[in-house]
């Protein structure tokens, strides 16, 4: 689904994002230069901000994350 960046002005393909909810790790992200193509904030389950990133362009930095190397 295409949507419109709350954050950006600009458009995205819903299905290749991902959602990260760890302000932590979405500031790691963005500390290597990943910006986040959207925010959202939702109130269930968990109150707060969504940080919504390009799956393509976030994979090496997930897999640092993963790796405990950010």
């Amino acid at each position: 689904m295409i949507k419109h960046s709350k954050l950006r002005n600009s458009e995205y393909d819903d299905e290749n994002t991902v959602r990260i909810i760890n302000t932590r790790q979405a500031g790691k992200y963005i500390s290597k230069g990943v910006l986040p193509v959207d925010v959202d904030y939702v109130f269930a389950p968990r109150e707060g901000l969504i940080f919504i990133f390009d799956k393509d362009e976030s994979y090496e930095v997930y897999n640092k994350w993963c790796n405990y190397e950010l």
